[in-house]
């Protein structure tokens, strides 16, 4: 168990920093999945490297799924958005601040608990804990628990803006939780593109 220590500048910056790595981490392997998406214009692509481009899209999907699931679970030994926003209500000093932040982020967060339930099913019965019950990649857990482009977008989105609502109240900080290179998977297909068919890559 992690020891409860008052909110102090320096644990809000420790853990600001660990959060900040985990939403980045989210938003680049989300942003790569997106961008891999089958679209008219690069289905052909997509189709002539199917088994890599396959494989590919399930990877970093099932990243964003675990950094989502880190970010937003409900545990006392780990830092999380939940326990932060406890540990800051701790400290009478911080949460007189950042109490309208808190209460936000609290109720902005919970209005996504029916996709951030789905995310953690993948989590614990495809990816981090397999269930042996079922065969994989199991299309019955997908169809069930399906998470849309959009879905994760909006849920970012959300994730994103609770964060700085909180920074910013705390310590007016704001930051970028976007990594560089983010078009490099466009690039990438826009590249593949204009080869031949036959050409060697």
């Amino acid at each position: 168990m992690m020891a409860s220590v008052n909110m102090t500048s320096q644990k809000f910056e420790k853990w600001r920093r660990a959060l900040a790595k985990e939403l980045i981490a989210a938003y680049t392997h989300y942003h790569i999945w997106e961008q891999l998406w089958p679209s008219e214009e690069h289905v052909s692509v997509l189709n002539q490297f199917r088994v890599f481009f396959h494989f590919t899209t399930a990877a970093h999907s099932q990243l964003f799924f675990l950094h989502v699931a880190k970010i937003t679970e409900h545990r006392k030994d780990s830092i999380n958005l939940w326990r932060w926003l406890d540990e800051i209500e701790k400290d009478p000093s911080s949460a007189s601040r950042l109490s309208v932040e808190i209460k936000e982020l609290r109720e902005q967060l919970q209005t996504y608990d029916a996709l951030i339930n789905r995310i953690k099913t993948h989590r614990h019965k495809r990816i981090a804990h397999v269930d042996e019950r079922h065969s994989w990649p199991d299309s019955n857990i997908w169809q069930d628990n399906i998470v849309t482009i959009g879905e994760a977008k909006k849920l970012l989105g959300a994730l994103e803006s609770g964060f700085n609502k909180v920074s910013a109240a705390y310590d007016g900080q704001i930051w970028s939780l976007r990594s560089i290179g983010l078009e490099d998977t466009s690039s990438l297909l826009k590249k593949l593109l204009v080869k031949s068919p036959t050409d060697h890559l």
